[in-house]
């Protein structure tokens, strides 16, 4: 088992609308969480906006993506 906890930051680079989109996201990936993200990530982001994401690796589970890869994931669903 796994918990990530995410705080508040003060200096924020993500301008997430609604912070229950981010709750949505997580419960998207952890659901599947012994799967790659892959297959979650099409589920919610169109493959334009995946491309868009610097540096990210869709054979990654979702324990293994940083805090900011999830804010960002949130930000691109949002738009």
């Amino acid at each position: 088992s796994m918990i990530i906890h995410f705080k508040p930051k003060t200096r924020v680079k993500f301008h997430i609308k609604n912070i229950d989109n981010l709750e949505k996201i997580t419960n998207i990936f952890f659901s599947n969480k012994r799967k790659m993200i892959n297959k979650s990530l099409r589920k919610i982001l169109s493959n334009e906006k995946i491309k868009s994401i610097p540096g990210l690796n869709l054979k990654l589970r979702p324990q293994d993506l940083s805090p900011n890869l999830f804010y960002k994931i949130t930000e691109l669903f949002e738009i």
